[in-house]
């Protein structure tokens, strides 16, 4: 028996040995960076950056939180309808250093996020329209490049919505325990770092300028594998243009204005940066956006472009897939330069 117990052992020592070194050197590291909040790069691909980075960059931007919760329960003819309304998906939840905030902050009227626990914001937001109560001026649905031809096809114009009180419940509690948690974090550490690159949830290229801040990376691209593997078709495209102007017609209808918020993915901003890129270029939404023409409609890889040519830096985090202060700060600006043009503000 005893020799027995000494051959398992044995035999374990090895993954024992894996364990203990990423446990003592490297998960303190990649939990201090995941505590931030603006390192979810290097929690998908476990990639190191500096630490004191996001940091440095928040306290330029840094301003409180404006942005308030949509309350459901007060919800009647007497809500105030100047309030204007955010849906979307992580680039618009409030908090500081997202693009509502910083627009609660240049304009007098209240904003607000309207939370769902649904994945399609343009599905909410017919929801949202089927009310029969007072409705706000102005709604914006913001959604990311890579589901937003999908989302728009889910679209059935012809299915009778109703509006339903939607409580934003808490998060179901995580049940597994830490023991748990941190040998999957052991074991997805070891499966990445013996996975070939182009096989990884976060794929890594060189661009030909210092495009972000961070220090020993000023040149280096890191994004989400999704933002390259999915893709549509032309005809898919072709119908995803149809429903977005059947919806903008059907705020119309209902006198509200409705603003589309592109939020583009980094790759499909940064790719013409590149050096020798083995990836095909990203086409799907100057497709998308070369079919649409109403003033409403906000592509930020156009509005980004020019200032990538100047040489902005951290437009996206390098570390995460969203904006940085940098980036929601251009997309306010626009924002408001595009709720002045309408003159909704001074309804």
């Amino acid at each position: 028996m005893k020799k027995f117990l000494l051959k398992i052992f044995f035999f374990l020592l090895p993954f024992f040995g894996l364990c203990g070194y990423y446990l003592i050197f490297q998960h303190p590291k990649f939990q201090k960076l995941a505590d931030n909040g603006n390192y979810n790069l290097s929690s998908l691909g476990f990639i190191l950056f500096e630490e004191e980075y996001a940091n440095r960059i928040i306290a330029n931007y840094e301003e409180e939180n404006q942005v308030k919760v949509f309350d459901y329960e007060k919800y009647d003819s007497h809500h105030n309808v100047r309030a204007i309304i955010t849906i979307g998906d992580s680039f618009s939840k409030p908090r500081n250093g997202r693009y509502s905030n910083y627009l609660a902050h240049i304009v007098s009227e209240r904003i607000e996020y309207l939370h769902v626990n649904e994945n399609n914001p343009f599905n909410s937001l017919l929801r949202f329209l089927s009310s029969e109560q007072d409705l706000p001026d102005v709604i914006i649905v913001e959604s990311v490049e890579r589901h937003l031809v999908d989302r728009l096809l889910e679209l059935d114009f012809s299915k009778d919505w109703h509006w339903h009180i939607e409580k934003n419940e808490k998060e179901s509690e995580n049940n597994q325990n830490n023991i748990y948690r941190l040998v999957k974090r052991t074991t997805d550490y070891y499966k990445i770092l013996f996975t070939k690159e182009e096989n990884r949830p976060v794929r890594h290229l060189n661009l030909n300028r210092e495009l972000f801040s961070c220090k020993g990376k000023e040149r280096d691209f890191y994004f989400y594998e999704q933002e390259i593997t999915i893709t549509n078709t032309k005809e898919e495209i072709e119908m995803a243009a149809q429903n977005l102007d059947s919806l903008f017609a059907l705020a119309e209808k209902k006198k509200i204005t409705l603003i589309v918020l592109v939020a583009a993915d980094a790759y499909d901003v940064y790719q013409s940066y590149v050096v020798s890129n083995p990836y095909p270029a990203k086409s799907v939404l100057d497709e998308l956006s070369s079919k649409i023409h109403n003033p409403c409609y906000i592509d930020t890889k156009q509005l980004f472009m020019p200032y990538l040519a100047r040489g902005v830096k951290d437009i996206y985090w390098a570390t995460d897939t969203h904006w940085s202060p940098v980036g929601a700060k251009i997309v306010a600006g626009e924002l408001k330069r595009k709720l002045d043009s309408l003159g909704v503000l001074q309804r």
